[in-house]
């Protein structure tokens, strides 16, 4: 699978709504948006961003492929907090993210975001500023219902952004227009955001599990506050109790007492379920079963063992990005959790996204595929 075929084979997934008849938040639209670019151009995606923002604004530790940041060495791990201590998540969940490498592959560090964000601020003063900001003016879409992150009463102030444009949310922040967006992969979350008005930039980046997307945003409006000049009402207390005191936190336990915690009991079942499924727009997914841990889900170069329902017998699941974890565990509300359902056959996986729901169609056994793959390359040579 590449972006190439992912952008190709996008008319083969299910349709969300009607062209034209209403917003869907889609990543795969940029991978094709951006390989009508790569045969324009007759240059690949990444030598265009390369060098049309990375040379010219100085972004020298910039780049736009998981492979290629991993082989820097300059490179952060992610971390989950998990009975008390900091525990590494397995990075290569990330890889899958250059399956659609135009919607948020590009890997970057502070020093160079600010060299990005000075450009775009800069420039709203300057003659290039249509470049940036009168796309962002006259693209916009309204969001409904609006994405409202803080909502006044029972907070102090509000952030809500009505509108999405060219890659963007544009809306308010305590009364004042921001430019926002968020970026998650398995392991990091970012966020940045632009204000015209006051002609700052604000870049926040962690790694860990998802927790650190909602601290992010927290620590955001705390600097959009001081570069306001205005009183922050967030502060280190807050900032690790948040919702409360404005508001009640939903309570979580530390179990989901539904799932297994470890290996299923084995069964004749489970190795009917060890094949190669197959998606035209995913590619392949292997399921495969191994003494003493029981199915494993193999997708790219991300793996983990999954774990069964105590009563729904045919779904399983387990924590894509951080697979040493007991699966009866909860980590944070919204961990990366991947879903696997066998169904008359095929595949259902959310492929880690909450509300998604990915076809795979079985194929071949695993036992027998590859004995046949060799027959057919023995045909093949015959035939020449």
């Amino acid at each position: 699978v590449s972006t190439q075929s992912t952008g190709e084979n996008l008319s083969l997934m299910n349709e969300e709504c009607e062209f034209r008849k209403g917003f869907v938040y889609n990543n795969l639209m940029y991978v094709v948006g951006s390989h009508i670019i790569e045969q324009i151009a007759n240059a690949t995606w990444g030598d265009l961003i390369k060098e049309t923002i990375f040379d010219p604004l100085g972004m020298d530790n910039s780049v736009s492929s998981f492979d290629v940041a991993q082989k820097t060495g300059n490179w952060l791990k992610g971390y989950v907090s998990y009975d008390g201590e900091f525990v590494p998540l397995q990075e290569d969940c990330d890889a899958i993210i250059d399956l659609v490498g135009q919607a948020g592959s590009i890997h970057s560090t502070a020093s160079d975001m600010i060299k990005y964000m000075r450009h775009i601020i800069q420039n709203n003063a300057s003659e290039y500023a249509d470049l940036f900001w009168q796309p962002v003016i006259d693209t916009k879409m309204d969001l409904s219902p609006a994405d409202a992150s803080l909502i006044e009463p029972p907070f102090p102030t509000s952030a809500v952004y009505q509108n999405y444009t060219v890659s963007w949310l544009l809306g308010e922040y305590d009364g004042g227009e921001v430019l926002m967006h968020g970026g998650d992969t398995f392991t990091t979350h970012t966020l940045i955001s632009l204000s015209r008005e006051h002609e700052y930039g604000v870049f926040v980046s962690a790694t860990g599990d998802s927790n650190a997307r909602s601290r992010n945003m927290l620590i955001s409006w705390y600097v959009q506050d001081l570069l306001t000049g205005k009183e922050p009402w967030i502060n280190a207390s807050t900032l690790c109790s948040f919702p409360e005191p404005w508001k009640e936190a939903k309570n979580q336990t530390n179990e989901d007492t539904e799932w297994e915690k470890y290996q299923e009991a084995y069964s004749e079942e489970l190795l009917t379920y060890a094949r190669t499924y197959s998606s035209d727009v995913f590619g392949n997914v292997t399921i495969g079963f191994r003494d003493g841990e029981g199915l494993t889900f193999t997708y790219n170069r991300m793996n983990c063992t999954l774990r069964q329902h105590k009563t729904e017998k045919k779904m399983f699941r387990c924590h894509a990005n951080a697979p040493f974890i007991a699966s009866d565990s909860r980590v944070s509300i919204t961990e990366r959790i991947l879903t696997v359902e066998f169904v008359d056959g095929y595949l259902l996986t959310n492929m880690m996204e909450s509300n998604s729901s990915v076809r795979f169609n079985s194929a071949l056994r695993t036992s027998t595929s590859s004995v046949l793959l060799l027959l057919l390359l023995g045909l093949t040579r015959i035939l020449q």
